[in-house]
C-alpha cells in the first residue's frame, strides 16, 4: 500500500468520489413499502401546477397506460443508416411491423413484469398491447399515488402528478412513461432572450392574430435552416401521414397562397380501395398536411387514407424510418 503524499492524495479522491455517488444514488433513488428500491421517470409530470389545487376526490377512476422503451437502440441507430445510405446493402429494405417488433419492442416477458408489478400494486391491469408497446391499467387516485409514490391534484377539471412517477429499479429501464397521470398541458413560459412565443400575424379583412408557418419556424428554430435554402428533400424521400379521411385540394393551395408556400406534392393512397370523403367535424388531416408542408415545402407527401387504427394494423404496413 502506498502510504506517500500521492497515494493518500489518490486514496483521499477516491473516497470524496464515491462518496459523491453515493449521495446522488440515495438522492434519486427511494424505497417501496415492500423495501424495493424505486427510481424516476424523469420528466414525467408538468413543470409546474396552480398552487390552489387540491387533492383528487376518492371516488374518481384514472385511466392509464405505461410505455415501454425500445430494446436495442444502439442497433437501431444503425440501422437507421442504412436505411438511407445508398451504399449499404440495406438501403431502403424496410422492415414490416412484426419485424420492427421482434428486433427493437419490448418482449412479452417485458410486458407481462411490468403488468405483474402494477397489479401487485392494486391497480387493475385492463389490455396490454406488445405493438403499442404498452400496458394499460386503472385505479382510484389513493392507489395510483401510492403505487407511484407521487402526489395527485386538482381543480375539478385538470389534474395533475406533482412529481416524476417511481418505479422498481429493475422496471425503470424499461418504462419509458406512465400516461394519464396528468390531464394538464402547459406551454413553459419564455425567459430573456428567448423568441416572442405570441404568434403575430395578421391576415387582412380578419380581426385578430394567428399562427402561421413562421411562428412555427420561430418557436423550432427552424428560420436557419430555412434561411440556408433547408426546405426538406425530394422523391424518393416523403412524408407518410396515415388519415381518417381525404382533404379537398382548394382549401390546401389557399393556406400555401395566404403563406406563401408552394404547391403540396400530394399522392392519395386509399387503403382499402374506398376514398371516405371529407370529415365536417374534424380537421385533422389538414392541420396535418398544412404544417407538414410548412415544415418541408420541398418534400412529397403520401396520404394513407383509412381506418388506420384497424385497417392499416391488419394489413401489417411497412415501417419507414428515417
Amino acid at each position: 500500500m502506498r502510504t506517500d503524499g500521492l497515494g493518500s492524495r489518490i486514496w483521499f479522491s477516491g473516497l470524496v468520489i464515491g462518496a459523491a455517488l453515493a449521495l446522488v444514488l440515495m438522492n434519486s433513488a427511494r424505497g417501496g413499502a415492500d423495501g424495493q428500491v424505486l427510481l424516476p421517470i424523469d420528466g414525467n409530470h408538468p413543470a409546474s401546477v396552480p398552487a390552489d389545487w387540491r387533492p383528487l376526490p376518492a371516488g374518481q377512476v384514472l385511466h392509464l397506460r405505461a410505455i415501454l422503451g425500445l430494446r436495442n437502440t444502439d442497433q437501431l441507430a444503425k440501422l437507421e443508416a442504412d436505411l438511407q445510405d445508398r451504399d449499404s446493402p440495406l438501403y431502403h429494405r424496410w422492415l414490416t411491423t412484426d419485424q420492427f417488433i421482434s428486433r427493437f419492442g419490448p418482449t412479452a416477458q417485458q410486458i407481462h413484469a411490468v403488468a405483474g408489478w402494477l397489479t401487485s400494486q392494486g391497480l387493475q391491469v385492463t389490455a396490454s398491447d406488445i405493438r403499442e408497446r404498452s400496458v394499460e391499467f386503472s385505479g382510484d387516485p389513493a392507489t395510483v399515488a401510492r403505487a407511484f409514490q407521487t402526489t395527485l391534484v386538482g381543480d375539478g377539471r385538470s389534474y395533475a402528478n406533482l412529481g416524476d412517477p417511481l418505479v422498481p429499479a429493475d422496471l425503470a429501464p424499461i418504462i419509458q412513461a406512465i400516461l394519464g397521470l396528468s390531464s394538464f398541458s402547459q406551454n413553459a413560459p419564455a425567459g430573456a432572450g428567448e423568441p416572442d412565443p405570441y404568434p403575430d400575424v395578421k391576415i387582412p379583412g380578419v380581426v385578430g392574430t394567428f399562427f402561421a408557418p413562421s411562428d412555427l419556424y420561430t418557436f423550432y428554430d427552424e428560420k436557419p435552416l430555412i434561411s440556408g435554402g433547408n426546405r426538406g428533400t425530394g422523391a424518393p424521400d416523403c412524408i407518410a401521414m396515415a388519415e381518417n379521411n381525404d382533404v379537398d385540394d382548394g382549401t390546401v393551395a389557399a393556406f400555401n397562397d395566404q403563406f406563401g408556400l408552394p404547391p403540396v406534392t400530394l399522392t392519395r393512397v386509399l387503403v382499402d380501395g374506398t376514398d371516405p370523403g371529407l370529415d365536417a367535424d374534424h380537421s385533422e388531416a389538414f392541420l396535418d398536411i398544412e404544417w407538414g408542408h410548412a415544415v418541408a415545402p420541398k418534400t412529397p407527401i403520401y396520404f394513407y387514407i383509412g381506418d388506420f387504427l384497424t385497417t392499416l394494423r391488419g394489413r401489417s404496413p411497412t415501417i419507414f424510418v428515417g
